[in-house]
Parts: structure tokens; sequence; C-alpha cells
């Protein structure tokens, strides 16, 4: 089960600079579609990709579609090692 801190300590390794790459794309995507930037936060979870990068894809930051790619198969294969422990 991941939380909200493990998908930060993901992003800050991810690529050069993406943790503020990612807040600023967050902050533009959300002045320009006038969502509620708390609202966005509480519906982050980060055992869901989607939540974390579909409003950022959907308004054309490509980035981010790799990046979730990248996330979605970084989960997976903590979950398949974790599972690999456990038996």
């Amino acid at each position: 089960m991941k939380n909200l801190n493990d998908f930060l300590i993901w992003l800050v390794g991810y690529e050069y600079d993406s943790l503020s790459r990612y807040w600023a794309a967050v902050d533009y995507t959300i002045w320009d579609t006038k969502a509620s930037k708390p609202e966005f936060i509480k519906q982050m979870d980060a055992n869901n990709p989607d939540t974390l990068f579909n409003l950022l894809v959907d308004a054309g930051f490509k980035f981010f579609g790799k990046a979730k790619i990248d996330y979605t198969n970084h989960i997976k294969r903590e979950d398949y090692e974790n599972a690999e422990n456990n038996v």
C-alpha cells in the first residue's frame, strides 16, 4: 500500500526537477480549468495513477503520460516483489 509521500519520493527520483514540474503543471491545470486545488489533492491516491496524472495528461502535459506509465510499472514491480517476499 502506497501513500502520497511514497509517490512524491518516486517523483523526486524520476527525472531532473520532476517534482517542481509536477506541481507547476498542477497549478497551471487547476488555474486553466478553474478547478479546486484542495479537491485535486483530496482525490490523489498513490495506488491509483489515474488520480495523479490524468488531469495533467488531459491538459496536454505529455511528459506526465510517460511518467504515469513508469509509475504504474513501479507500483506493479513493488507489489510483485512484496508478494514474493511474503511467500
